[in-house]
């Protein structure tokens, strides 16, 4: 079986077990930290590939990313221009929380070019893992490759305004399968409670 995982990727800059986040206009110093490549597709496609599946990325990423991932035996096709900037997020981390800086960069003109680029595609199956910014395409192209015979699935994330698509339920209904946790469960059902969201999810199936 072939797995793409088609979505943003980041050049993560993770300072860690900070004793605490700094306040405005101070400096806190560490010698922990790491720098690494992050984004749902790219966690996705990695650990598929270390479980020995054939696996494949369609993403903006940059170079050093590219030779990260092909050393984890990922088949990139890589959507990043000449001289654009890949997206950076800098994380800075406490033992109890965490706060984000992104530079969204060639990101923001991803989607257009994942939906130009996917409806091509060789795979099985094909995971998604971004914001559509427009549902009713998406629904679309996951319609086409439905009838291909490549099934699909699609980690939304949090992403609050998402829940104002009203085509959102056909793109859910377009998908073989979808990823959420109990809070992004309740968010896209508009419940309070994971046992009210469930009978949403449910009728889904």
């Amino acid at each position: 079986m072939t797995l793409l995982c088609a979505g943003e990727a980041f050049e993560d800059l993770v300072f860690f077990a900070l004793d605490r986040l700094p306040d405005l206009g101070e400096e806190v110093k560490t010698d922990r930290f790491t720098a690494t490549v992050g984004g749902g597709a790219v966690i996705t496609a990695v650990h598929a590939a270390r479980l020995g599946m054939r696996v494949g990325i369609l993403s903006a990423l940059g170079d050093s990313a590219v030779a990260r991932l092909r050393r984890e035996r990922v088949m990139v096709t890589n959507l990043r221009r000449p001289k654009e900037p890949h997206a950076i997020t800098a994380a800075l981390s406490t033992r109890e929380d965490r706060a984000f800086v992104t530079f969204n960069g060639v990101n923001a003109k991803l989607e257009a070019r994942l939906a130009t680029a996917i409806p091509r595609v060789a795979a099985d199956h094909v995971h998604f893992c971004f914001y559509p910014h427009d549902c009713a395409q998406w629904t679309r192209i996951a319609t086409r490759l439905r009838a291909r015979g490549v099934t699909t699935s699609w980690d939304f994330g949090w992403n609050e305004p998402l829940t104002a698509d009203r085509g959102l339920t056909d793109l859910i209904d377009a998908l073989d399968f979808v990823f959420v946790n109990e809070v992004e469960a309740r968010l896209y059902t508009g419940e309070s409670t994971l046992e009210a969201a469930l009978p949403h999810w449910r009728r889904r199936q």
